[in-house]
């Protein structure tokens, strides 16, 4: 009874676990940002705003941060001095899992214009590899607003592991689906541009 059990709560982990892309899109055809205000407008206990900002000035993007507290900020020149704003929301479990992590981009100077939207649901990815992948959707802004989609769309969907049924590890990957399967995750990525 015990192992049917742990079967059907590691059977949904197992589906999701491998959502990494966040779906979403650049509304305006070339979205430029060399600057960027993340701005938390409530509660962060998993201070995603701070590791944001950080990564964003990191990869050479100039970045503040700013928390308002629950406070609704308008999003203009007024009250943000950078090109560009980020908003985000996030749902985590009692664990600390990230479950759904969603951000908004605006443009300030055309009066808080909502540019684009991007949301990752699913289990197992870990906060910094989310921000990471933040970081590159906002790089690849700066190049072409619609690379994102025409690369989801040209590459498909991220290929799924193949069910392991309790097989052992070593059984589990020398099957032959296993071996598909990372043959296609591997082609998918060089087509994602992954490292």
């Amino acid at each position: 009874m015990k192992k049917i059990l742990l079967v059907i709560l590691l059977i949904p982990g197992m589906i999701y676990s491998q959502s990494k892309i966040f779906k979403g899109k650049w509304i305006d055809d070339n979205v430029e940002i060399t600057e960027v205000t993340v701005i938390n407008r409530g509660t962060d206990p998993k201070s995603i705003c701070e590791d944001l900002s950080f990564e964003l000035a990191l990869s050479g993007i100039k970045s503040y941060s700013q928390s308002n507290f629950g406070e609704q900020t308008k999003i203009d020149k007024n009250s943000i001095s950078t090109k560009h704003a980020i908003t985000f929301s996030y749902i985590f479990n009692g664990y600390g899992m990230l479950y759904k992590l969603q951000i908004q981009i605006y443009d300030v100077n055309d009066n808080g214009r909502l540019v684009g939207m991007f949301k990752w649901t699913g289990i197992g990815q870990t906060k910094k590899n989310l921000i990471k992948e933040i970081v590159q959707i906002l790089k690849t802004g700066m190049k072409d607003g619609g690379v994102v989609n025409k690369k989801l769309s040209d590459c498909g969907e991220e290929p799924k592991p193949p069910a392991r049924f309790n097989k052992p590890m070593s059984t589990y990957k020398s099957s032959k689906k296993y071996k598909d399967y990372k043959k296609d995750l591997q082609i998918w990525e060089e087509c994602m541009g992954k490292d």
